[in-house]
């Protein structure tokens, strides 16, 4: 799929999603998605901010964090003053905005992103794509901090050869492996049955220098 026709088919998900939900004589009276996209910020989180400064504080502070398919969020860049940050997404009215606001990002297929180094943190927020796509770009012993809304955590749980389980965020409070507080057992449960959260993997077969 060409980008043309990747920002067509967005833009077609678009308006689907507006007729479901605006009577027919109103819809002339809405703005386009590229009008949308003109008057967006970009914005910040406070609660990932915390989250990923729990991160730093307890794990590391990585050299090269992926966050693909995060719209108008840029936490990531905000949390991570000391790495490098790439953030990319195809729908090219966001990452225009960011860009407007100074922000830097890749308008790009996450099927087409060929980095020339891999990542050492890849983060997966509601991404709408299966986490195998964006964790062959992330080192061996990598990590990756995914939530279960699009069950991007279960997809790496499910897949132990490769991925382990080593924390899951409470409260903004990272329990790792070894805390007294953490029980593997429950965290994986609950991931199995769909329960939203954050949760840290490590990406197997190698550690980081």
């Amino acid at each position: 799929m060409t980008k043309r026709e990747s920002q067509k088919k967005i833009d077609e998900e678009y308006n689907a999603i507006l007729a479901s939900i605006v009577p027919r004589e109103n819809m002339f009276s809405l703005p386009s998605l590229e009008e949308t996209y003109s008057t967006l910020e970009p914005h910040v989180h406070e609660d990932g901010l915390r989250e990923y400064g729990e991160f730093q504080r307890r794990v590391i502070i990585p050299k090269n964090v992926f966050y693909p398919c995060g719209d108008m969020d840029i936490t990531p860049v905000r949390a991570f003053p000391n790495s490098r940050v790439v953030l990319l997404d195809k729908n090219e009215h966001a990452v225009n905005a960011l860009k407007r606001s100074g922000i830097g990002a890749i308008c790009q297929d996450i099927r087409d992103y060929r980095p020339s180094d891999k990542h050492d943190l890849l983060i997966l927020l509601n991404p709408q794509i299966h986490s195998d796509l964006a964790s062959k770009h992330i080192v061996n012993g990598g990590y990756i901090l995914a939530n279960n809304y699009h069950a991007s955590a279960r997809q790496l749980l499910e897949n132990p050869e490769n991925y382990d389980l080593t924390g899951a965020f409470e409260e903004s409070t990272l329990l790792l492996n070894g805390d007294k507080k953490y029980n593997s057992r429950k965290v994986a449960e609950k991931i199995e049955a769909g329960v939203d959260g954050l949760y840290l993997f490590r990406k197997l077969g190698g550690k980081l220098k």
